[in-house]
């Protein structure tokens, strides 16, 4: 059953997740070297191989690997080491085709373990990322200056850490909506009475990548019923969800380029935009998304679904990657190991203690 089964997954899973070498260099820089209390630091992470990154398949690159570091941060007196997560939420990403380099951008902002934000006070900071002991990367020298009025007042909003986990997620935390209220209100709380922060844009993008997020459950709701999918026919919970969403997404849209979240609401803003008929901002968004983040999670999407040809069907990132198609081949040959298994299990068993006398 075991080698049966071994083999199979081992074949069906997505050959860009494998990893296991370690870097020869990590590279670090911050495209803002001061910030305020209260603001998060943007950090661009990469990993240099000497090798190619292989996939299972040795015709192909590893495109995604996880960072799994720790976070060095030293105030001069005091020193703080985070290890436990949630940090460094994100992927390095495959850059070129060499399979030598990986870079992602990365936050950070909240130390959950000490519940507490990494930069708290006004000071100069020094910060390296560590792959493992003897793998430290280079030191930045980041400032940090007194927190504005504005942020200030953006962090009063906030009473729950969680909602900094969830910030950080973004789309990949979608689900707050119902089962969290309180959250949702305070990050309208931020967006209503700080927008132009910082955290006023990233709690917007959160809560647009949130609304869009509940609206294709709605729709998959629907089609699972049977129902038409049109656009004529959206429900008044669908109309509101999508409507939320492009107001939010659109607030999103303001954070710098290299934000962690901002790709991914560019994303969803231009599939908001086509679903509610706006067909040329949807495409300019596409066309920046490939510019600006050829490498990226989402860029990447639409590079690959142009060059399939402008009818080609791009994967929504985080589902079932190969597809409906896909799913039921993968479910049908689980299924004939599973019956060959129990075939072998029978005919060695043999009779039970409970057998009848012959």
């Amino acid at each position: 059953m075991t080698n049966y089964l071994y083999a199979i997954l081992t074949a069906l899973v997505p050959c860009s997740m494998a990893y296991a070498q370690f870097p020869s260099e990590i590279r670090i820089a911050t495209p803002k070297a001061s910030i305020c209390v209260g603001e998060p630091l943007v950090l661009q992470i990469t990993y240099i191989f000497k090798e190619p990154q292989l996939s299972r398949d040795p015709n192909r690159m590893v495109t995604t690997i996880s960072p799994d570091a720790m976070v060095r941060v030293s105030d001069g007196d005091t020193e703080i080491v985070i290890r436990d997560p949630p940090v460094l939420l994100g992927d390095l990403r495959l850059q070129g085709s060499a399979g030598l380099e990986y870079s992602g951008f990365f936050l950070l902002f909240f130390d959950y373990t000490r519940k507490a934000l990494i930069f708290p006070v006004p000071g100069r900071y020094e910060v390296t990322v560590l792959r493992v002991s003897k793998l430290p990367s280079n030191t930045l020298q980041i400032t940090v200056t007194e927190a504005t009025q504005e942020t200030s007042l953006a962090m009063s909003q906030i009473n729950d850490p969680r909602v900094f986990i969830s910030m950080e997620e973004g789309s990949d935390a979608a689900g707050f909506l119902s089962a969290h209220p309180d959250w949702v209100q305070q990050l309208q709380n931020v967006v209503e009475k700080a927008g132009d922060t910082v955290l006023g844009k990233w709690a917007a993008a959160s809560l647009g990548a949130e609304y869009f997020s509940a609206f294709e459950s709605q729709v998959r709701q629907r089609a699972e019923r049977g129902e038409p999918p049109h656009t004529q026919s959206r429900s008044p919970t669908e109309a509101a969800l999508l409507q939320n969403a492009k107001r939010y997404l659109d607030k999103g849209f303001d954070l710098d380029d290299q934000f962690p979240l901002r790709e991914g609401a560019v994303y969803s803003l231009a599939q908001v935009e086509a679903l509610t008929g706006n067909a040329e901002r949807a495409a300019a968004l596409r066309q920046e998304l490939a510019t600006k983040y050829p490498y990226g999670r989402y860029g990447s999407l639409v590079a690959a679904e142009a060059l399939r040809g402008p009818h080609a069907r791009v994967p929504s990132p985080g589902r079932f990657p190969f597809g409906t198609v896909g799913f039921v081949a993968l479910a049908l040959v689980l299924a004939i190991a599973l019956a060959l298994t129990m075939k072998s299990v029978l005919r060695h068993r043999g009779p039970s203690d409970h057998s009848p006398p012959t």
